[in-house]
């Protein structure tokens, strides 16, 4: 029975040896992949406030019963924010179809959730794999100590703590910065929303026939 633990123990190690390298290099891309993002999220930044303001500005013409669709849409086209470029690229002048522009709209959101889900995936793996990163060099650390290799017990360690701190560096930055995205795109989306149904008021009689059927 002994000698059955011994040799899963055995294997065990073997593979969990084998998967240090494959876990450091997964470390740093994931820290790789955060400052891609910190540095999309910065340059956003720079050009944030004049985009929102306009945005916002679109926005607020919407609180006129009587404005001129046309104008409105020429409002939206020169934004200059990314939400709204998407929006109306290579869309000709208005009148534009309103299935096409709701259309765009769902898959603004979609989009939004994606970007939004990669940075969530980066929050969670980080600290998993610095664990990893940590728990894996413990286990020949413990074999230098019992040896009195002090050598090898001290460079385990050190891979042991720096794969955390690595992993827990991303891991808190795309936090931080997925944090962010979430109350400027939903801002942004609910203004973009509001536009697209001013620009397309929903028929009630139509809603109506629809709801009774004939």
């Amino acid at each position: 029975m002994e000698k059955a633990v011994s040799s899963i123990t055995e294997v065990m190690s073997i593979i969990s040896n084998a998967l240090l390298l494959p876990v450091l290099v997964a470390v740093l891309v994931c820290l790789a992949w955060t400052l891609v993002s910190l540095g999309g999220f910065l340059r956003e930044y720079a050009g944030r406030r004049r985009c929102r303001r306009l945005l916002a500005a679109t926005a607020s013409v919407c609180d006129d019963t009587g404005v001129d669709p046309d104008d409105l849409w020429k409002r939206v086209a020169n934004t200059g924010h990314a939400l709204t470029n998407s929006l109306v690229r290579n869309l000709p002048a208005r009148p534009v179809a309103a299935d096409v522009v709701r259309k765009r709209l769902t898959d603004l959101e979609s989009e939004i959730a994606d970007a939004l889900a990669r940075l969530s995936f980066l929050t969670r793996v980080g600290p998993m794999l610095g664990l990893l990163g940590t728990l894996i060099p413990l286990g020949p650390a413990l074999t230098g100590l019992s040896a009195g290799n002090m050598q090898q017990l001290s460079s385990n360690l050190v891979v042991a703590f720096t794969a955390t701190v690595v992993g827990l560096v991303a891991s808190c930055i795309a936090y931080g910065i997925g944090l962010v995205y979430r109350g400027w795109y939903g801002r942004d989306m609910d203004d973009l929303e509001y536009i697209v149904n001013r620009l397309y008021p929903e028929n009630p009689t139509h809603a109506a026939e629809a709801k009774v059927g004939p």
